[in-house]
């Protein structure tokens, strides 16, 4: 190879060598703008996220989040030691949360655990948390070495449950608010919500086919189909939507200060959580839903029964216009 030749050469290879930095520096410049936006997402979040280091026993990240519902930094759990979490949390409260990370540790990849437990607040008091928890990152060895969680704090609702619960307005099958409950609750919202000018969504919700499942597999397999669907609708919808069974395989939900756009959006995440749980099933027949929508525009006077009726009849409407192409 002559002189020119090689010059050529390293000309090309310099050539290749900038357009490499530049390309270098174009992923370096996205990757930092991801993650600003994801710290902006995750600060901004009204939940409580977090990374738990498993060995060390120790958080690893938090936001803002925890600190307005517990009082607790990052600096006071890292002071409190390896065994911060458990220092925190209710003794009565210790078992559930030691068989909870033994789950985890058994988790695959994508595998979503929940648990609820009592933490002592920095105040003192005791908050109830409902936290979904997952593998986060893995030792070379396969085993989880941290767990990324998201929390809520549902001692308002939790609350409101034990309140139910002693005033007998309480579902025994599922855990729900009965009828009774529902339109005691309901009817001191809805009093509200005429006297601040502001809007509600009452949404009618039922199980298409119940009867074949009580008729195939009998009436505790339809108990327990009764169950799960509660356990949908309650992650399907708000701790601050009023969810209630109010007979058979009925239920409706008071969802207030919403629009039916947020409302539609809410159904449309009970109907989500139910497809992920029929996707895993381990029983011979899915639960699917049908649901219909009133909203206090809907009706003059904005009254209980006036919504409840109309919500039911577009849930039935929806479920004709569902069945209609088979038929």
């Amino acid at each position: 190879m002559d002189q020119e030749q090689l010059l050529e050469e390293l000309s090309k290879i310099n050539n290749e060598l900038i357009t490499a930095k530049r390309e270098l520096s174009r992923i370096s410049v996205e990757l930092k703008e991801e993650k600003q936006f994801a710290e902006r997402v995750i600060a901004l979040s009204p939940d409580i996220v977090y990374v738990y280091d498993l060995d060390r026993r120790a958080i690893e990240f938090e936001n803002r989040r925890i600190e307005e519902v517990l009082g607790y930094g990052k600096d006071e759990f890292d002071a409190m030691g390896r065994d911060a979490k458990e220092l925190v949390v209710h003794p009565e409260d210790l078992a559930v949360l030691r068989a909870h990370n033994a789950l985890i540790a058994a988790a695959g990849d994508g595998d979503t655990l929940v648990i609820e437990y009592r933490a002592r607040s920095a105040s003192g008091a005791w908050r109830w948390i409902r936290a979904r928890e997952s593998v986060f990152a893995r030792a070379p060895d396969g085993s989880p070495r941290s767990k990324l969680g998201i929390a809520q704090d549902v001692t308002d609702e939790k609350e409101r449950e034990e309140l139910l619960r002693q005033l007998s307005l309480v579902d025994e099958l599922t855990g729900l608010g009965n009828r009774r409950s529902f339109d005691i609750l309901a009817a001191q919202q809805m009093k509200m919500i005429s006297r601040n000018g502001k809007d509600a969504v009452i949404v009618y919700i039922d199980i298409d086919d119940f009867k074949s499942i009580n008729d195939n597999y009998g009436h505790a397999e339809g108990d327990r189909a009764l169950r799960e669907a509660a356990d949908m609708l309650r992650e399907g919808f708000r701790s601050s939507d009023i969810i209630a069974r109010i007979g058979g395989d009925e239920f409706a939900v008071l969802i207030l200060d919403s629009d039916e756009a947020t409302a539609a959006s809410l159904v449309a995440r009970l109907m989500a959580a139910a497809a992920r749980r029929n996707a895993r099933r381990a029983r011979p027949y899915d639960i699917v839903f049908s649901a219909g929508m009133a909203s206090c525009r809907d009706t003059e006077p904005c009254e209980l029964p006036r919504l409840l009726s109309s919500a039911d009849s577009k849930m039935y409407q929806a479920k004709r216009a569902r069945r209609t192409p088979q038929e």
